[in-house]
């Protein structure tokens, strides 16, 4: 049967094409290779920290004198009005002993277990009729405490009443001497708390306290920063509650990235790649950036364009173009 020059020129090409094909798979041997190539991505430097719910404000309230209740009118949890009545009490004069001022300001030590928010002092508004002193509160908000047993005994220096705004609430944190640098007023945040794991807030950074203080408690030789953060309203954050926060500290647009896998080091210890070739991986020094979780930020060396090989290390080198 004879051959058309259609058929023959077809079987030529496709037997070009798998001498071609071959020749190249033949460069390694049968060693074959994984490639990926970089990807351009945003990048985030964070700046994690613990911390506590605090209301924004609270008030803490004093009487003008010392003086023992008489009776209570609100109590903890309960929201009051301006102008509300929240005790009745009478004037006490002469000698206190210390076991009924202890007995007073037990239950008030006990509402300051977490860090408080910016704290402002002031008198309750007072009226005395008939020997007795009626105490109302000068503002609205939520009572987190009060003294309300009868015959407890409040002296000049302990509040009588905490008020606050329980709806504007913050994070209060402290960072470390090391981290502080990288943290300024405005910083983006992410807030997770404790007991609501599948919530996520978004914060900002709204006050960086001035001076640091030593962390005595902690056992940690260094000093420490305040740190507030703002919070959205919300009706399930409580104060009080526990708080992880992510500051966002840098942000870099565009960032060249690359999986560990694809990152070899010499033995100057220069980090490289083998981008792939002519069927020879072509070796490329490479900077690299911030380590990330499961991969390096690559400052300078390659392109997205490169396709990179991946473990490098396990490359033979007579497949390795050196430049």
């Amino acid at each position: 049967m004879k051959k058309t020059p259609l058929c023959i020129f077809l079987t030529l090409t496709v037997l070009f094409t798998l001498f071609f094909y071959y020749r190249e798979k033949s460069l390694s041997s049968g060693f074959s290779v994984d490639t990926v190539t970089a990807e351009r991505e945003t990048l985030r430097d964070y700046v994690t920290l613990r911390g506590r719910i605090s209301e924004k404000e609270r008030r803490n309230l004093y009487l003008p004198c010392f003086a023992t209740v008489c009776d209570s009118f609100a109590s903890e949890g309960e929201t009051v009005l301006e102008g509300d009545l929240l005790m009745t009490v009478k004037r006490t004069d002469g000698f206190v002993s210390a076991a009924a001022l202890t007995e007073s300001v037990k239950d008030m030590i006990a509402a300051t277990f977490y860090e408080s928010a910016a704290s402002t002092d002031a008198l309750a508004d007072t009226e005395e009729r008939n020997g007795i002193m009626y105490v109302y509160s000068p503002c609205g908000g939520t009572v987190m405490n009060i003294v309300s047993k009868k015959d407890s005994v409040i002296s000049q220096g302990t509040p009588c009443a905490v008020i606050s705004d329980v709806g504007r609430l913050e994070v209060v944190t402290y960072a470390e001497e090391n981290l502080i640098g990288d943290i300024k007023k405005g910083c983006e945040c992410t807030v997770r708390v404790r007991s609501l794991t599948d919530k996520e807030y978004e914060g900002r950074v709204t006050k960086i306290m001035p001076y640091a203080k030593a962390s005595i408690l902690s056992g940690k030789n260094s000093a420490e920063t305040e740190i507030r953060i703002s919070l959205p309203k919300s009706e399930i954050l409580k104060p009080g509650y526990t708080a992880v926060v992510n500051i966002v500290t840098d942000v870099r647009e565009n960032a060249l990235t690359v999986p560990f896998e694809a990152v070899g080091e010499d033995e100057e210890n220069r980090e490289y790649v083998l981008s792939l070739s002519n069927g020879k991986g072509e070796k490329k020094y490479i900077e690299t950036g911030k380590e990330l979780y499961d991969k390096f930020e690559v400052l300078s060396g390659i392109t997205p364009e490169d396709r990179l090989i991946l473990y490098p290390d396990s490359v033979p080198k007579e497949y390795i173009l050196e430049k």
